[in-house]
């Protein structure tokens, strides 16, 4: 949220300093449009990141679940040495996407991922 803030604040300031000389006729003009075009690209590609992003990682929460049952499954049936060192792969993967994942959510991505990757715990 910090970081959608920034970027409103940002580009007003931009779009102020450029309506500023576009009035006054200063010479920064050049470089006050050049900050309004790139702080408005940044605050559209934060905007759809927003809607996109939580969208990738719902799927990924999806495919988290699917490793877990695959691991009840697995663990009730008898399986040989090879498909237990590829769940086990498997399984390293997919905590250790765990693990970024809710690191990234305490830092200032938090507003792309959803707070459900919390409730997940670590596979065994």
């Amino acid at each position: 949220m910090i970081l959608l803030i920034s970027l409103l604040i940002l580009t007003g300031i931009c779009r102020g300093f450029w309506w500023h000389a576009v009035n006054k006729k200063h010479d920064f003009m050049p470089i006050s449009m050049l900050l309004t075009i790139v702080s408005g690209i940044l605050l559209i590609v934060v905007l759809l990141g927003i809607f996109f992003v939580p969208y990738t990682i719902k799927g990924e929460i999806a495919a988290y679940r699917a490793v877990e049952n695959s691991i009840i499954n697995a663990r009730a049936t008898d399986f040989a040495d090879v498909e237990r060192a590829a769940l086990t792969q498997k399984i390293i993967d997919t905590n250790k996407w765990l693990a970024r994942t809710q690191y990234d959510n305490n830092t200032l991505w938090d507003i792309f991922i959803p707070d459900e990757i919390n409730e997940l715990e670590p596979l065994k």
